[in-house]
């Protein structure tokens, strides 16, 4: 049984080590994303290692530029 985390070593192993996303929580995810965006990661990328849309990440980087959540 996988757990849900936001730990900050199991998001660095999915932004540093590019390892795909094994249970992040929502919040983890979104953490990543950010980190990997900071780092130059095509959306396309993101999607791919965090199990979600690439229209899901654009999304969240959209409401990261207008400051939401």
């Amino acid at each position: 049984m996988i757990t849900s985390t936001d730990h900050p070593d199991d998001i660095a192993a999915v932004v540093h080590d590019r390892l795909p996303d094994w249970g992040l929580t929502p919040h983890g995810r979104r953490t990543a994303t950010r980190q990997l965006t900071a780092a130059g990661v095509p959306a396309e990328g993101i999607a791919a290692l965090l199990g979600v849309s690439e229209r899901t990440v654009c999304r969240w980087r959209a409401e990261d530029r207008r400051g939401a959540r």
